[in-house]
């Protein structure tokens, strides 16, 4: 049972509440306020989530992804073994619980190590507006360069368990002095929409089966004749080369190299010798469509984050980051919901027995409270079963924009790890 300024409710309730916010149970009851306290309700009230109703978002359209209802303190804490990783690691792991207060994590170097982490502030458009004039002074730049080298903190398994916990101590102080709780609610007021713009931009037209027929055989007639022109080129040069003989092999496509399975293989064969591409059956076409779709979400996704200033990426960055935390949350919402549902009728069937067994006053009011509970939590489970639905259609935008947001990131990060190399290599 939870408590609220003198205010019960059950653990049905909390729950539902919980999982309409897409946070975990002791994050709502948390962040809202409420107390776990011993007992039972007598009576359980209904399982209206005792929050402020439904928001929709330009973030995202789902309650679960309402980011203005984040925790009003920095819930942050990291330990020793959060930092025995490879830097790459600890920042990619760092990140998915810094991005919400406005902070990244990024790959550093110490005085004394190339395995280092530096956490710093997420970037502002008012940063972007002063970087050229920030840019201008070169000691400046050197200066930042060293600061950051100075203020970096050393991580993997080769240090101490002393030396991580000391590391790990001031990160969480920094965390707490350098973080944002509104930063999200920021990020998604500055976006304006952007979050809703990729979706739209990253989704490709739906097309009628007849059109999608046509599109799939002109797509297999364009790859059919790409295959014969390859190696027809293939052969041309061969024998072109000087000292070649009638000896010399032909090379033609293979299974494994040119189609992406037999039955492509087999179509293009028969294609050589004369035939006709035949109709898609209704299998292909469903493959096709899934094929083009993805093709064009990644084309679009692409473009679309070539386009986004650094403070953008930063913060639709973040804002991503926690939908995919609403969302699994949201996941496990219901989980636990069923599950103390499933508990709740058991309870009920014991307490009817009891009532049947022993027909009394107390024994009546007990079963008809319990009878009550479960059908609110069945309602509960329906409602977040619903809400949940719709949160699920957002999973395959947050990987899309997952994979394009952190890209340029990856790149980087490969790019460092040569240098450092390089570094490691001057020094020994």
């Amino acid at each position: 049972m939870y408590e609220k300024n003198g205010k019960r409710i059950s653990e049905g309730q909390a729950l539902y509440a919980a999982s309409q916010k897409g946070y975990s149970l002791e994050e709502w009851a948390s962040s809202n306020g409420w107390t776990i306290v011993e007992g039972k309700t007598a009576v359980p009230g209904d399982m209206t989530p005792p929050t402020e109703p439904e928001k929709k978002t330009s973030v995202g359209e789902s309650n679960s992804g309402d980011i203005s209802l984040g925790s009003p303190e920095i819930n942050f804490e990291i330990t020793a073994d959060d930092l025995k990783s490879d830097e790459g690691d600890v920042v990619a792991k760092l990140n998915t619980k810094l991005s919400q207060y406005g902070l990244i994590a990024k790959e550093s170097t110490s005085t004394n190590s190339f395995n280092a982490i530096n956490i710093e502030k997420r970037k502002s458009k008012a940063d972007e507006k002063n970087f050229l004039q920030k840019l201008g002074s070169f000691p400046e730049v050197a200066y930042k360069a060293v600061a950051d080298t100075l203020s970096s903190f050393n991580v993997g398994s080769d240090l101490s368990e002393e030396q991580l916990k000391e590391n790990a101590s001031a990160i969480n102080k920094l965390v707490k002095e350098l973080g944002d709780v509104s930063y999200l609610a920021k990020a998604e007021a500055e976006l304006g929409g952007k979050w809703n713009e990729f979706k739209e931009v990253t989704t490709a037209e739906e097309k009628t089966e007849k059109e999608l027929a046509k599109d799939y055989k002109k797509a297999r007639l364009n790859k059919f004749e790409d295959v014969q022109a390859k190696y027809n080129k293939i052969n041309a040069n061969k024998f072109r080369t000087p000292g070649a003989n009638q000896n010399v092999k032909s090379e033609g496509p293979s299974l494994e190299e040119d189609f992406a399975n037999e039955k492509e293989y087999q179509e293009y064969l028969a294609w050589q010798k004369g035939d006709l591409i035949a109709d898609p059956t209704e299998e292909d076409i469903q493959a096709f469509d899934l094929e083009r779709k993805q093709a064009f979400a990644d084309a679009q996704s692409k473009e679309f984050g070539t386009d986004l200033s650094i403070s953008e990426r930063q913060s639709l960055d973040a804002l991503v980051d926690h939908k995919a935390v609403v969302l699994d949350n949201s996941i496990k919402g219901l989980t636990d919901l069923r599950v103390f549902g499933e508990n709740a009728a058991s309870e009920a069937i014991s307490i009817i027995d009891n009532f049947n067994n022993n027909p009394s006053l107390d024994n009546f009011e007990a079963a008809t409270a319990a009878i009550k509970e479960v059908r609110e939590i069945e309602n509960a489970i329906l409602d977040s079963a619903k809400s949940l639905k719709e949160d699920i259609g957002e999973a395959e935008y947050i990987g899309l924009a997952m994979k394009v947001l952190k890209k340029d990131y990856n790149r980087m990060r490969q790019m460092r790890s040569v240098a450092k190399g390089m570094g490691a290599d001057v020094l020994m």
